[in-house]
């Protein structure tokens, strides 16, 4: 089980996206991870054709808009 105490609400691309939203390829904070917590260290994640994401955690989902 994930705490806050231990928690890094982020998402990663590899190979590193540098245009998404101006984090430069680092580590893109998510609040989605942060308020599925203590249930969301094996999130569900499926990139669309559009360049979103679909993420799904605890008992949760949600699209991420990163462009």
């Amino acid at each position: 089980m994930n705490s806050a105490a231990l928690n890094n609400p982020t998402l990663e691309f590899y190979p590193p996206k540098a245009h998404i939203s101006g984090y430069n390829g680092t580590a893109i904070p998510s609040p989605f991870l942060n308020d599925t917590l203590n249930a969301n260290l094996f999130v569900i994640a499926f990139l669309l054709p559009d360049g979103n994401v679909f993420v799904a955690g605890n008992t949760y989902a949600q699209f991420h808009f990163l462009i």
